[in-house]
């Protein structure tokens, strides 16, 4: 993965480090692998995805409260993913990845430099509100960077992802296309067009109670037909069985062997008589309560072994008369960016805004079975296409109301997107699902979002915001 470029002691131009190049001699195929890599480790399947996920119930750690899924989450918890992913490293990288690709001409580059910047900065401004951006990154002039109101990140995303999909449509000559080095389409740059129209709708849909909803609805439409179309289009980062290239559910899991299925994904796999159950839950193993799906409520301590069940995940440690079960996430099961299945719920919501109930059905089935034929165990199908099309024909009738209808469609979805730091973003926008609070939670409801890091308190503190995570909310919380 590639980290902050430093240049090595620049007044000792003589005694350059070969090893440790400057930022004129980096170029866009050296930048890109890094970035993507980053992201994917870090932000789609890292802190983001773990915390929030755990604070919204879809995994829960064995352990008593106060803790970070009991609420309870402090500036030096977030450190890492504010400065040394973000800052230090994806924002700083693809900005030098988007200036080196425009100076050299090269358009793709400069594209995919944007999209990357686009997603970063959604799940930053997303966790955390107002952020540095406009004046970000340019310490020589800003050394104190102010903090942009959210509504002014957003429009920075909706810009940067238009200009990359116009860098995307040049058809001009260019020193240097992306291939191998692009770790997650191969140089495919019409996947990469549709992974920006799939965003873009991802992010109109976040704003639907910030501004109006159906008029959202049209610009979430609108980028949807010409953004994600099946499975095999999914921004999906391949993970190895090779060590320090797992899957980082994996690398995480392994070294702490605590997560197991919460209480509130197992009301919704129960409510809809969902088959995931089975795919996404070990099976318990302590005397009395063997081969059964016992949920584990976060801010439970279990000090006897396997007396509720353990996320299907696979690791490298296991307890006594604990079995070897099916997995879910292995070494090398992909980390998702945004996939057709999100696609899908997104057009579901779309049309219920619209108030055309029986499309939004239509695409709420098609979600599901998009996200249930992607579902592997030990990297095989989980389930037959035909059990799946059962299924989805079974599930109940979409609800005639506008409340009902959404909450359906965001449970489906939540279990659709298991693990995606989305789950965090859809329930502070829409308040579904119904959330079962930790026991001994923090406060009486899930956090708004995270606390800032120490730095900025420290270095920024003029210009840092000051807000208490569980009273401000985010702008586009506005339900």
């Amino acid at each position: 993965m590639i980290s902050i470029l430093y240049s090595c002691g620049e007044w000792l131009d003589i005694n350059q480090n070969p090893d440790t190049p400057t930022e004129e001699v980096v170029s866009e195929s050296v930048l890109l692998p890094g970035i993507i890599s980053t992201i994917s480790y870090e932000l789609a399947g890292g802190f983001p995805a773990r915390h929030a996920n755990a604070w919204v119930g879809q995994c829960s750690l064995n352990g008593p409260a106060p803790d970070v899924q009991t609420f309870k989450i402090l500036d030096t918890d977030v450190n890492n993913t504010w400065e040394y992913t973000l800052y230090t490293n994806v924002l700083k990288n693809s900005k030098l990845l988007i200036t080196k690709a425009e100076n050299n001409g090269n358009k793709y580059y400069s594209g995919i430099g944007k999209v990357m910047t686009a997603y970063s900065l959604a799940i930053a401004t997303d966790l955390w509100g107002s952020i540095p951006w406009s004046e970000a990154l340019n310490p020589e002039e800003f050394q104190k960077p102010k903090f942009d109101t959210q509504d002014k990140v957003y429009e920075a995303i909706f810009i940067l992802l238009d200009g990359a999909i116009a860098n995307f449509d040049y058809t001009g000559q260019q020193t240097t296309k992306p291939g191998s080095d692009d770790l997650l389409f191969r140089g495919n740059i019409p996947a990469w067009k549709k992974f920006a129209y799939s965003l873009k709708a991802r992010y109109n849909m976040r704003l639907s109670y910030a501004k109006a909803g159906a008029t959202q609805a049209d610009l979430v439409l609108a980028a949807l037909d010409k953004g994600f179309t099946s499975n095999s289009d999914d921004a999906d980062f391949a993970y190895f069985d090779k060590t320090g290239a797992e899957n980082p559910w994996y690398q995480w899991y392994s070294k702490f062997n605590t997560l197991y299925l919460d209480t509130n994904t197992y009301i919704i796999l129960k409510k809809y008589n969902d088959p995931r159950l089975d795919v996404f839950a070990d099976t318990t193993y302590a005397e009395g309560v063997s081969g059964e799906i016992i949920p584990h409520r976060n801010g439970l301590l279990t000090e006897i072994p396997g007396v509720t069940s353990k996320l299907a995940i696979e690791r490298t440690t296991y307890d006594d008369g604990e079995d070897k079960q099916p997995y879910f996430i292995t070494k090398s099961t992909p980390v998702p960016f945004i996939t057709y299945a999100e696609n899908c719920f997104l057009k579901a919501e779309a049309y219920l805004w619209k108030n055309d109930f029986a499309k939004a059905a239509q695409f709420m089935k098609e979600g599901t079975k998009a996200s249930l034929l992607k579902l592997q165990v030990n990297n095989e199908p989980a389930l037959s296409e035909s059990a799946i099309n059962n299924y989805v024909d079974a599930l109940p009738s979409l609800p005639s109301n506008f409340e009902g209808a959404q909450k359906m469609i965001i449970e489906l979805k939540f279990i659709g997107n298991f693990l995606s730091v989305e789950n965090y973003n859809d329930y502070r926008r829409t308040h579904y699902p119904t959330i079962v609070l930790p026991m001994d939670a923090e406060y009486t409801h899930v956090p708004y979002r995270m606390p800032y890091a120490t730095s900025p308190k420290l270095y920024n503190k003029d210009n840092v915001p000051s807000v208490e995570i569980d009273k401000d909310k985010v702008w586009w919380d506005k339900k």
